[in-house]
């Protein structure tokens, strides 16, 4: 069962979407076509698979910005129990570099 957080997350993210094509929809006279929360949940879950897909160096240009696949070195960590070391292995991970306007909201 999804956490509170989550469920109030995508949530938030349905009323900002409905809000801004009320907006729109004001100025054009249309009625506004509403967003199910299933239809945000559903693209939320996709998001982790279409990164997958992505090798090292590929860029994704979003309205939230640019997200970028990098590889990240590997190194060694302690472990705080033993105080023994450990390596990490080298790994893909996905960066965001924020766009302006998610800059200027946060």
């Amino acid at each position: 069962m999804p956490s509170q957080s989550y469920k109030k997350f995508i949530a938030d993210i349905v009323g900002e979407i409905n809000y801004a094509r009320e907006q729109k929809a004001n100025k054009t006279g249309k009625k506004p076509k509403r967003i199910s929360l299933k239809l945000v949940r559903e693209v939320l879950q996709a998001i982790p698979s279409a990164f997958q897909d992505l090798e090292e160096g590929d860029r994704v240009k979003t309205p939230m910005g640019v997200f970028r696949m990098t590889r990240r070195k590997s190194r060694l960590v302690r472990i705080p129990n033993s105080e023994e070391y450990a390596e990490v292995p080298s790994a893909l991970v996905v960066k965001l570099r924020p766009g302006k306007q998610l800059r200027f909201e946060l």
